[in-house]
């Protein structure tokens, strides 16, 4: 595991309707029993990446139909690639306590197979999405932005000296659309939607062709242990990191 250098609200408050929300999103969607569903014809590969954006949470055990397949996982933490069966699947976050681990999320999600998901644990809200993976241009890189801080105003993304934006009004919760840009260097500012004022400055966020990005607003303006930052998550489009046909 990866881990960035990076309160507000408990993830106890987790709620279904947010669940739904995703799901309308494209995202992981909420279902209603835990055994992974058979499926005729092709089989494909699916898989989930988690990251840790809960200032308040400590660490945290995750459970995929009773497994646990992360341990001690930690604020900023971002996991590997992890294969899941397509189908109904259940997800379970646990408070890693020395003696006593208790259920802080659990919610079962159909997941349509051959899709690469991230999903990110922040402070009041799971917040999980499909991957666009489709054919990105020669030259271009492509970008969308998460806003998983839970103590942050919506706030616009611009770059810095422009009228360029990646993401407009972009509250607590939500997702911008993807979005195509050449490749390079980018100085980004996040802008307080209602004010204007600058929440912080990314300078030289680098965007490699042919790669996706989510790049994940998370921590908290003038804290010091978890400061308001930017972490990107970075998928290959077409490449090993995506979900593929199995043979």
């Amino acid at each position: 595991m990866r881990q960035y250098e990076l309160q507000s609200i408990s993830v106890w408050r987790i709620a279904v309707v947010v669940v739904m929300a995703a799901a309308l999103a494209g995202g992981l969607v909420l279902g209603a029993a835990s055994q992974a569903v058979a499926q005729d014809g092709p089989t494909f590969t699916t898989q989930a990446r988690f990251l840790h954006a809960d200032t308040d949470g400590g660490e945290y055990e995750v459970h995929i139909n009773g497994d646990e397949v992360l341990d001690e996982f930690s604020y900023g933490d971002e996991s590997d690639w992890i294969d899941l069966d397509p189908g109904t699947v259940r997800l379970t976050i646990t408070a890693d306590r020395i003696g006593f681990n208790y259920v802080v999320f659990d919610a079962v999600y159909p997941v349509a197979a051959g899709n690469s998901f991230n999903v990110i644990i922040s402070d009041a809200l799971v917040i999980g999405s499909a991957i666009d993976g489709s054919d990105i241009r020669e030259g271009d890189g492509r970008v969308k932005v998460v806003h998983a801080s839970a103590d942050t105003p919506a706030v616009d993304i611009v770059v810095s000296g422009s009228d360029d934006a990646l993401a407009t009004e972009l509250g607590y919760g939500r997702s911008s659309e993807y979005v195509d840009v050449p490749a390079g260097s980018y100085d980004l500012d996040l802008l307080v939607s209602d004010s204007g004022e600058v929440a912080l400055s990314v300078p030289g966020l680098t965007i490699d062709p042919g790669m996706v990005y989510d790049l994940v607003i998370m921590g908290t303006a003038g804290n010091d242990d978890h400061p308001l930052t930017v972490a990107p998550l970075a998928t290959s489009a077409g490449g090993d990191d995506m979900a593929t046909p199995a043979s």
